[in-house]
This record gives C-alpha cells, structure tokens and sequence, in this order.
C-alpha cells in the first residue's frame, strides 16, 4: 500500500502544533530571581530539569529553585483548566480497527485515530470541542482530516478515500461514538459518511 508522504507529514506537523498551543507551560523562580517558562522533563536526584519556551534545557538543583509552578498560562496566571489524556480502541473510519490516542484541554481537544493490517489501512487527525461534561459523560463537535485503503469496502472494493470531516461524537462511561460526514476525493462521492464506536478510557 501507498502511504501519502505529503499527507502524512501535514498530519505529524498539526499534531506538534495542536499539542504545543493546548498544553500550558510550567513556571520554576530561582533564589536569584531568575524564572524560567517551559516544561518540566524530570525532577530526579534533587535535580530539576526544564526544557524552556526558548528551546533550551535548564537543569537546576533544588537549593537554587525558589518556586515551581506546574500549569500556568501565558499571562504567567495559574491554569485551571482541566486537561487530561485518553486512549481506546474503536471500529470503522478510518482503518476498521482503530487505535485511538487523544488528549482533551478545558472545552478543547485533539484525537488521532489510525491503524494498519496489511491491505486495510487509515489516519484521521479531529480537533473537538465540548458542548457539555460530567464525570460519566461528554459530548461535542469535531472537525478533522484523513485518509484511508481498504481492500474490501462494502460499497467498493480497493477504495481509497482522502477527506475532510466534521460530526459530532461523545463518550459515555469510556463507550465512545463518532459518527459524521466527509467531503474529499477517491472512490467515493462527496458526502460520505464516516463514524467510529469503541471503547477510550479517559485518565482523568
């Protein structure tokens, strides 16, 4: 099977971005007065390593940390959005069995979903936003892209479908259900649907 190279690195390149613009940063003041914003690699052997907003990693000792901040947003505030991650296993769209990773950030999310067996084979980047949470329950709308080969497909056999998507999905105590339309190009005709149904536990 033919993977899209161009495709795929546009797919890697959202998630980089997607992930860096939801997570909020860590805060570390030194007893010099000193602050450094990134993210916290490690606190290991009374040592804190930082890899800062500017790119570069920091490792201080904890005699020298005035102060560590975990979450804050850019305005240097404390974050209080909850953010966590997920993870599950789903049927259909894209690739028949899919293996589902995504993490959720206040009302904003992102899910990956892909899969690979041979002649069967798919990826679909979402970017969701809730309309409603519980504990037990959450609900919303996601857009999103992917692409997809299947050797059998009910409708046409050898099918490739490259799409643009937009639905609404939810998950009830970690039953999870997507179902929506996609516009793209292939062996099919624009609308199509698209849906997913499986199990994704949140780590809340």
């Amino acid at each position: 099977m033919k993977i899209n190279l161009r495709l795929a690195g546009a797919v890697l390149l959202w998630v980089v971005a997607l992930n860096t613009a939801l997570w909020a940063e860590d805060r570390v003041k030194t007893l010099a007065g000193t602050t450094y914003n990134g993210r916290i690699a490690s606190i290991d052997d009374g040592l804190v390593t930082i890899d800062a907003s500017d790119g570069a990693r920091v490792v201080l000792s904890m005699e020298q940390i005035q102060s560590i901040e975990f979450g804050v947003d850019s305005a240097g505030n404390p974050d209080a959005k909850p953010h966590y991650d997920y993870a599950g296993l789903t049927l259909l769209t894209p690739a028949r069995i899919n293996i589902v990773l995504g993490h959720w950030y206040g009302d904003f999310g992102f899910r990956l979903s892909f899969g690979y067996w041979g002649e069967t084979a798919g990826v679909e980047l979402d970017g969701h936003y809730s309309l409603g949470c519980s504990d037990a329950f959450n609900h919303g709308l996601f857009v999103g892209l992917g692409i997809f080969e299947w050797e059998q497909h009910f409708l046409e056999p050898n099918s490739r479908w490259r799409y643009l998507a937009a639905g609404w999905q939810m998950n009830l105590f970690g039953i999870f259900l997507q179902i929506g339309l996609s516009a793209g190009e292939g062996s099919f005709q624009s609308p199509q649907y698209i849906g997913q149904i499986g199990y994704v536990y949140e780590f809340r």
